[in-house]
């Protein structure tokens, strides 16, 4: 009853030439026969609101009055729809008296409109930096809407974001080509998809549009802009397809998409306010374009986040790692993004337990360095660094770059960390270039990291050997012919035995012949050029020690050999050390063994092709003085029944007289002659030879009868506190248990019954080999062979 006498006050003021009055009164009931859907009575409200506008001059309300009288709901009939469109377009081009009016805007969603706009995302989730599509559907509310084609003048979409936003211009151009769904050229489709991917920048023409449709005001006048076909025709649909790039992590919305058709002297915008419609979730999205969009209802919100480039890092190399050696490895970037990247790569080369800066790991990235030169110096004198910094350039899209380097780990055996940093930044995105579109945006740059975990083991490893050479002419204390001892100064009994105080001022020579046995202690094969036994320096020596090496030379000890893996190749070497008499040297070093050698792999040899060098640190020599001991010169060749002397020449190396006892244990294997048992005296720095001749009894392997030598003391010398010569006594059983060296032999020495403190054992050293508890042992022939 209410909107009933409304409408009756307002053609009363109509009929009586208030049309001012009237108009507001036809404002006001077509918002509400609007809102209750009520076309017919409000085809009757329009009219005459178009008709009070026209006659007050003012062409806004005529525009919007006239416009909603296009919907078919409306206007049924489709030649009154194209008398009325026809009307609207004169009132258009013609120019009115207000300037306000020369800029019109409709509310597209508080209308009855003829068009229909939709709005969708492809997903419902974006990557920063990564191209996003997204659609916008233009089409009649029926068949035979818009009553007439016409041609837009642009389409804006506007984003929550203004810089996202887009101006999509009309080509102007007759015969655009529109590309279909089915692939075919035509040009009354019933739906049209149109490719608005091809943007550009340009100025914005609309700022001031732009704040009223709800984008943010005071965004750049620069806007991404491309040309498209903006032709609407009776009955087509058309579908925009167009993309973006976001910049930020951000909830990225579509707020409107505004037509703008552009007459003489007015401009029409047709806003739809995408932005503050509801979610429908109850429709299943369309196939528009040659897209399947996922998901339900109208996704005009697409959530932005940022996404790690797809970059990956990979390491080529040949593990485990040997100690010293130049070891390369190779660093793939490989980039499978459609825009391309540049960056660097940080290297940190350490001991997985190492905290900081490890002094025993380096990273090179060029190992020219080491070369022949190079191979002489300390570590200490190499330039030590733990990392380094890669520039990979420009990795293009979907492909990959590789950078080298060289790994150098030493002194100690584990587990080393190669830290790999990528520090990187996307270059652009096409179709749109992001520097080119995004002014105001840099480059996001990203940051990828990986942990490669290198065994390092020894490549090689040696094990050493050290025999006393007491029967050598540098080592003996005897007379000439009896182990064939000298000194540095001649002493007479006289001087030994006088009781005024002395200086012999003596020196001792000792030899040592030290067996090295290298091999390769790793699963890949190494070439090794030299094997040196280096004395040491004399500055490291105690004062008044000096070292002499002499080295054996084998057949092709210089030759370049390949060495397999746990192959054995044996070395030997003469060390002579030389001190003084009074001197006692528990544990001497005499040198490192410097290796120069290369991994070898199955294609040559391995990563560079440099040389590199290795010390191996000899174990020290117990020189502890050897008071007295005794040497035996086994047969070369016995044979049974066939005798043969067996030789000992006792040694006193002590400036004491040594009452000596000796005792010969019977053996199976051999009859003997000579003492059994017998006392003897050794003089100060002399010796003295026992002889027994022998008869092997049998063939094969034989011990020969044990000789126990054992030095008899006086239980009253013990008794007065002789403790120089206890301490001499302690210093003899040190020694004989310290002398066994692998590589001779030596005999099994026990002591005499009765007390230990009144017997002390002798070493026996022998050049043969020696059987089981230390027993000397020979290989008899047989006398007859068959």
């Amino acid at each position: 009853m209410t909107l009933f006498l409304a409408s009756e006050i307002a053609r009363i003021y109509d009929a009586s030439g208030r049309h001012e009055m009237a108009l507001k009164f036809f404002e006001r009931i077509a918002k509400t026969y609007r809102k209750e859907n009520w076309p017919a009575i409000l085809s009757s409200v329009l009219t005459s609101s178009v008709r009070c506008a026209e006659l007050l001059d003012r062409r806004t309300p005529a525009v919007e009055s006239l416009f909603e009288l296009l919907s078919d709901k409306i206007t049924p009939d489709l030649a009154q729809r194209q008398v009325l469109w026809d009307r609207l377009m004169v009132l258009l081009r013609q120019p009115g008296a207000d300037p306000s009016s020369t800029k019109i805007s409709i509310d597209m969603d508080s209308v009855s409109s003829f068009l229909q706009c939709g709005v969708q995302f492809k997903k419902a989730n974006a990557y920063v930096g990564s191209s996003t599509a997204f659609q916008v559907t233009i089409s009649g509310s029926t068949l035979d809407s818009p009553a007439r084609a016409f041609r837009l003048s642009r389409m804006r979409v506007a984003f929550s974001n203004p810089r996202m936003d887009q101006v999509w211009n009309d080509a102007g151009e007759e015969d655009w080509s529109l590309a279909l769904i089915s692939g075919a050229a035509k040009e009354n489709s019933a739906i049209q998809w149109v490719d608005c991917t091809n943007l550009r920048l340009m100025t914005d023409p609309d700022v001031a549009m732009s704040e009223e449709a709800g984008s943010l005001p005071g965004h750049s006048r620069m806007i991404h802009a491309t040309d498209v076909d903006l032709r609407l025709a009776p009955g087509c649909k058309k579908v925009f397809e167009g993309s973006l790039i976001p910049t930020e992590s951000e909830d990225l919305k579509i707020v409107s998409v505004s037509l703008v058709l552009e007459m003489e002297s007015t401009s029409l915008s047709m806003i739809f306010r995408v932005g503050d419609r509801h979610e429908d979730t109850s429709t299943r999205r369309e196939k528009l374009g040659f897209t399947l969009l996922d998901g339900y209802g109208e996704q005009s919100t697409i959530r932005v986040i940022p996404r790690q480039p797809n970059v990956t890092l990979t390491f080529k190399h040949s593990p485990p790692g040997y100690l010293d050696e130049i070891y390369p490895i190779s660093i793939d970037i490989t980039n499978e993004e459609d825009n391309d990247v540049e960056g660097t790569v940080e290297v940190e080369f350490r001991a997985s337990t190492a905290d900081s800066s490890d002094p025993s790991s380096t990273v090179f990235t060029d190992p020219a360095g080491f070369d022949e030169e190079r191979l002489k110096l300390t570590d200490s004198a190499l330039s030590q660094s733990g990392s380094v910094s890669l520039d990979i350039g420009v990795v293009q899209a979907h492909q990959a770059v590789s950078r080298q380097l060289w790994l150098r780990a030493t002194r100690n055996v584990g587990e080393r960390l190669l830290l790999a940093s990528l520090n990187y930044r996307v270059r652009g995105t096409p179709p749109q270039p992001a520097a080119a579109l995004t002014a105001s945006a840099e480059p996001q740059s990203f940051r990828k990291a990986e942990t490669l975990r290198i065994p390092f083991a020894r490549g090689l490893e040696a094990r050493f050997e050290a025999t006393f050479r007491a029967n050598s002419a540098a080592a003996g204390w005897g007379e000439p012919g009896v182990g064939g001892g000298r000194f540095v100064r001649e002493l007479s009994e006289t001087g030994l035995l006088s009781e005024d105080g002395w200086d012999v001022g003596l020196v001792r020579h000792e030899g040592w012949a030290l067996s090295q046995s290298g091999w390769c202690a790793g699963p890949w094969d190494v070439e090794v050029r030299r094997w040196r036994l280096v004395e040491a320096a004399a500055s490291s020596l105690p004062a008044g020690v000096e070292v002499h090496v002499r080295e054996l030379a084998l057949p092709n000890q210089d030759a370049v050999t390949v060495w397999k893996s746990g192959q054995n190749t044996q070395f030997m070497s003469h060390v002579t050390v030389s001190y003084d008499f009074d001197t006692d040297l528990a544990n001497l070093s005499v040198g490192t063994v410097e290796v120069e050698w290369r991994r070898k792999s199955s294609e040559g040899v391995f990563g560079h092709d440099a040389w590199v060098r290795s010390l191996i640190l000899v174990p020290p020599l117990d020189l502890t003085a050897k008071r007295l001991w005794a040497h035996v010169d086994l047969p070369d060749d016995p044979r049974v029944g066939q005798p043969f002397a067996l030789r000992y020449a006792v040694q006193n190396g002590t400036l004491e007289l040594a009452d000596l006892q000796a005792t010969v244990e019977p053996s199976d294997a051999f009859v003997f002659a000579g003492h059994k048992q017998c006392g003897f005296r050794v003089p100060p720095l002399a010796g003295r030879p026992l002889v027994f001749n022998c008869v092997p009894l049998t063939a094969g392997r034989c011990a020969l009868p044990r000789l126990r030598i054992v030095r008899r003391r006086t239980a009253a010398a013990a008794a007065d506190g002789d403790v120089s010569a206890a301490a001499d006594s302690a210093r003899a059983s040190t020694s004989s248990l310290a002398s066994t060296t692998a590589g001779g032999a030596r005999a099994s020495v026990t002591t005499a019954e009765g007390d230990a403190a009144d017997d002390e054992a002798m070493p026996v050293y022998a050049t043969g080999g020696c059987g089981r508890d230390g027993e000397l042992v020979v290989f008899v022939k047989p006398s007859i062979v068959f």
